[in-house]
């Protein structure tokens, strides 16, 4: 009997052990399947993060390769870069297979990059095309370029976008020869500025779906974009110096003018949206005295302002910067830099 039960006993010992065994045994196959899904994820990021570091030595190649063109063409005094870009062979953009190989050169044209050694100047319907500007999202791409044989008619200048995934080229705006620039609000609306005498330049806000013009705004001159493209600061510099914040919709929402001394003239303005768009840094003269001051506005509450300190030194002596997402920002004049947090 006792023979028995010590046999029974063993086997209990012996099923324990078993499933002791069993239970580690998933327990580190767990642990490996994990690990592997933790390396699997590691490597992917590492790809990523490779694939990234690529395209920025793709592009600092071609920096590179620009600097040292400048650097030949510099060295002879009868040539320029720009002379030279004109020797370049075209392609017109729709005959371009690689669209994100399109970069705006330093002359102000559009270059595809074939590879490291080739580059060949794009066109549009015979014109040469400039002002190229890549969606944020990167799957469009819009640019300038002159309607043949309209050179000196106010309907000269054209802006198209194309397609990259379709490549369908759409005619969105067309304007005279004052128009100067644009640029991408978002995805499906864009800002094409025209140049309208002293102090003035409007803005026309375009809906590239339909290509209607939503709205033209007209505050300023040296539009300043808000990161998140909801509001837009402009200069004034004529009677009165300063700025001026207006939303998309023509609504001028805060301005800070000043009469300008006669004996000064004009004064210098700097300003800085903090990178999440909730306040705005102003460098300015302070009116009727030489000393500059920086101001801060709150955005979110109703433009407030929320710091301000005399500074020392003319507009060319001061700089500041953003950090911390917009939490701290940094300065400096003559006497020193200065960091100021929210």
């Amino acid at each position: 009997m006792k023979k028995r039960f010590d046999i029974l006993m063993t086997k209990k010992v012996k099923n324990k052990f078993v499933r002791i065994a069993r239970f580690m045994l998933l327990g580190v196959s767990i642990l490996i399947f994990l690990s592997a899904i933790y390396n699997i994820g590691r490597l992917v990021y590492e790809v990523e993060e490779l694939n990234y570091d690529i395209w920025g030595l793709r592009d600092d190649l071609r920096e590179l390769s620009g600097d040292v063109e400048d650097l030949v063409y510099l060295s002879s005094p009868s040539v320029t870069p720009c002379m030279e870009e004109g020797k370049l062979k075209h392609i017109d953009i729709e005959d371009v297979s690689f669209l994100r190989g399109l970069a705006e050169s330093r002359c102000g044209g559009v270059v595809l990059y074939d590879d490291y050694r080739t580059k060949r100047l794009t066109m549009y319907q015979g014109q040469l095309i400039s002002h190229l500007r890549f969606s944020p999202s990167s799957d469009k791409i819009g640019f300038f370029y002159k309607k043949p044989g309209q050179e000196y008619r106010v309907t000269d200048i054209e802006l198209s976008i194309i397609d990259i995934n379709t490549r369908v080229i759409t005619k969105v705006y067309e304007g005279g020869f004052k128009g100067s620039n644009w640029g991408w609000l978002n995805n499906k609306e864009i800002v094409v500025y025209h140049d309208c005498g002293t102090e003035c330049t409007t803005a026309f806000i375009i809906d590239t779906t339909s290509g209607e013009q939503t709205v033209a705004l007209q505050y300023g001159i040296g539009y300043s974009w808000s990161p998140d493209k909801e509001l837009v600061l402009a200069y004034r510099y004529a009677v009165q110096y300063g700025i001026v914040i207006g939303d998309k919709q023509g609504v001028i929402r805060f301005q800070l003018l000043r009469d300008s001394v006669p004996s000064m003239g004009n004064s210098v303005v700097k300003t800085l949206w903090s990178p999440d768009s909730a306040k705005i840094a102003l460098i300015i003269k302070k009116e009727s005295e030489y000393k500059m001051e920086i101001i801060v506005f709150d955005v979110e509450q109703d433009f407030k302002q929320i710091f301000q300190d005399d500074l020392a030194g003319n507009i060319d002596d001061i700089g500041f910067f953003w950090h911390h997402k917009g939490r701290a920002l940094f300065y400096k004049d003559l006497n020193g830099e200065q960091m100021i947090t929210f």
